[in-house]
């Protein structure tokens, strides 16, 4: 067997840096995830006990011994002494069930020492979207009132476990929460023509133009824009007050509409007019983009091969395009139904522009959400909101991946 190169020892190196960044990550949350100290314990240990079992055996072994694997083992010593003084200051018993774990997980798998390069960001979604999840789902089965809790008694005066409650309640009691579901999936028609509008103007931000770039730009604008001030500027254009009227009834009583519609204090015409401002802000967004990297991603010879055979354009978007675009299609109306459902933007919108109304006709799900849990203080009921949110992702996810891979073309 051939000597480990340098780059083979920079590359151990690399990882017990990474195993000790990633343990060092963790030690800093203590104060923060007390309750989950040892499983923290254990994913750290894991990690350098693996890296160590990599780099050891190597420094031991002088004829194989490379330069810089010496840097490892000094790094690993350095870590674990640091590792044990901080873990006995939290506690002495965390400590030997995670390093027994630890030494009983990293032997018998080898495969942990890549671990310590996806630690940094398995750490962020474990204690900002998994914890917060189970949290979620643990709150939804209490009627907790946001109040400040310093002890048992206050979490006993405030936290009242009712198990499925909320769920009921809102299944059979809650009307607001059935019409503001609807609302919601109402503003997702503008999600069909949102995704039609990128396809057809990435097909013409395809062309080979002096100058192409700059357009590609501009209309990717609203995107990287403030949302706060892409709403400010739609309040304007939509606005209708008798002393001030907005950019767009300006327009339409100069092309002989006397009476343009009042777009944002009427129920008829709100939906409308938060669709046309979300189709205009996505038009040309990162779909668009996703549409674009697609098309430039079709061989040319199929093009060539459809012009040999007589094929028209609109034979060729038929035959070649679309069906090559098909993955890209299948993650753009994924990604697009799941934002859709969530509504960020459309909150925003909401928020600033109508506050909800009018009537509710512009709340959603998620300012539905807010304003039990901001507004009212009812974070358990607010919680089994966002439960029912949560599922409809996540069932829309398992059904499209169930069936919408049917549509999908690779080759």
């Amino acid at each position: 067997m051939a000597p480990p190169t340098n780059r083979q020892a920079a590359r151990v190196a690399i990882a017990m840096a990474s195993a000790a960044l990633g343990a060092l990550l963790l030690l800093a949350f203590v104060a923060l995830v007390r309750s989950i100290l040892p499983v923290l314990l254990l994913v750290a240990a894991a990690l350098l006990v693996a890296g160590a079992r990599a780099a050891v055996p190597t420094a031991l072994d002088r004829s194989r011994r490379p330069a810089g694997t010496a840097l490892a083992v000094a790094l690993a010593i350095a870590l674990v002494a640091v590792l044990l003084i901080l873990w006995v200051l939290s506690g002495i018993v965390p400590l030997l069930l995670a390093l027994a774990a630890a030494v009983l997980l990293a032997v018998s798998c080898r495969t942990l020492p890549a671990l310590s390069f996806l630690l940094p960001n398995l750490l962020g979604f474990v204690l900002f979207t998994f914890l917060p999840v189970l949290a979620c789902f643990a709150l939804s089965l209490t009627d907790y009132r946001l109040a400040p809790i310093t002890g048992l008694s206050d979490l006993r005066d405030h936290v009242r476990f009712v198990g499925l409650g909320n769920f009921i309640r809102l299944a059979t009691d809650d009307a607001l929460f059935w019409r503001y579901l609807g609302n919601t999936l109402f503003l997702m028609i503008g999600i069909p023509l949102s995704i039609a509008g990128s396809l057809l103007l990435a097909l013409l931000l395809n062309q080979r133009l002096r100058g192409i770039t700059i357009f590609r730009t501009i209309y990717f604008l609203p995107t990287v824009s403030s949302a706060v001030a892409v709403c400010i500027v739609w309040k304007w254009i939509f606005h209708s007050q008798p002393n001030e009227i907005g950019l767009l009834n300006s327009m339409l009583i100069t092309l002989g509409i006397p009476h343009p519609p009042d777009w944002l204090t009427t129920p008829a015409f709100a939906k409308p007019a938060f669709i046309i401002m979300t189709i205009w802000a996505s038009v040309g967004g990162y779909n668009c983009v996703l549409y674009l990297a697609g098309l430039q991603g079709i061989p040319k010879e199929f093009y060539e091969a459809a012009d040999l055979d007589g094929a028209g354009p609109w034979a060729r978007l038929r035959h070649i395009t679309w069906p090559m675009l098909s993955p890209t299609t299948f993650f753009v109306v994924t990604m697009s139904v799941i934002a859709g459902i969530q509504g960020s933007f459309l909150f925003t919108a909401a928020f600033l522009m109508t506050g909800g109304g009018p009537g509710g006709a512009t709340t959603t799900l998620m300012l539905y959400i807010y304003n039990y849990a901001i507004s009212w203080h009812q974070l358990g009921y607010a919680s089994a909101i966002a439960c029912v949110l949560f599922l409809l992702v996540f069932g829309f996810t398992l059904l499209n991946w169930r069936y919408g891979q049917r549509l999908v073309h690779y080759q």
